[in-house]
């Protein structure tokens, strides 16, 4: 089948969800605008309450957890809905609290009256919003920089019709050396939609699960329409 519609991938994604774009007549251009790697120092130390914005920050928590000789059952967590949460209670953490960004997640910390500190684990680009909002109703936050994040711009230099982004930190990467571009932006979550927005996207769509599979089937239902429309 010819290509029709042309997609660039701010991450790699599996072998088979690019046969399927492919079998509609979309083009795909995977590149990893960026990079993550987990590091922290061996003497941290946390508190019983534990706040995790992404699925990195679970690993890197998981990972501390080894490291540091720790039980899982001794710590709370509080984290981002979907696919956060799912990596959370997969790896059979304790999810006290949840919510699809990280206002309303601070929030749902807050009806908690006698929580009055959490622990933050977090990257060396971690967005502010959460950690101001407790500070300000009186929860100290201990940030906690447990993963870093690093960027690998590349400029797109065919013509495309679609992005896939995949975190704010891959639209901030992406726009290093790249334009908005008004075309549909097919967005992970609820935070990189509204970073999407922030930073000038105006054509956004985000699946009902925040997952790359659920993300690639979203994206082949608006294509469907959009390439038999060009027809």
């Amino acid at each position: 089948m010819s290509e029709l519609f042309h997609i660039i991938s701010t991450r790699s994604i599996h072998v088979d969800a690019v046969g399927q774009l492919k079998q509609i007549g979309c083009k795909i251009t995977m590149h990893d605008f960026v990079r993550k790697r987990i590091e922290f120092d061996p003497k941290t130390t946390l508190t019983k309450d534990v706040v995790l914005t992404s699925p990195t920050g679970v690993q890197a928590f998981l990972e501390m957890i080894k490291e540091l000789k720790l039980s899982p059952g001794d710590y709370q967590v509080h984290c981002i809905d979907q696919l956060t949460k799912q990596t959370a209670t997969q790896a059979g953490l304790t999810v006290k609290a949840s919510a699809p960004n990280a206002r309303m997640l601070a929030e749902e910390i807050l009806k908690h009256s006698e929580i009055r500190l959490v622990t933050h684990i977090c990257g060396n680009r971690r967005r502010d919003e959460l950690s101001q909002q407790l500070k300000l109703r009186g929860v100290e936050v201990k940030d906690v920089v447990a993963y870093y994040t690093e960027f690998a711009p590349l400029a797109v230099r065919e013509d495309y019709d679609g992005i896939f982004f995949f975190s704010p930190g891959a639209i901030d990467s992406f726009l290093i050396l790249n334009g908005v571009k008004q075309v549909v932006c097919f967005c992970i979550g609820h935070t990189t939609e509204t970073h999407a927005k922030q930073k000038g996207f105006l054509q956004t769509s985000i699946p009902k699960v925040s997952s790359e599979k659920a993300l690639v089937s979203l994206a082949i239902e608006y294509l469907t329409t959009t390439i038999h429309d060009k027809k």
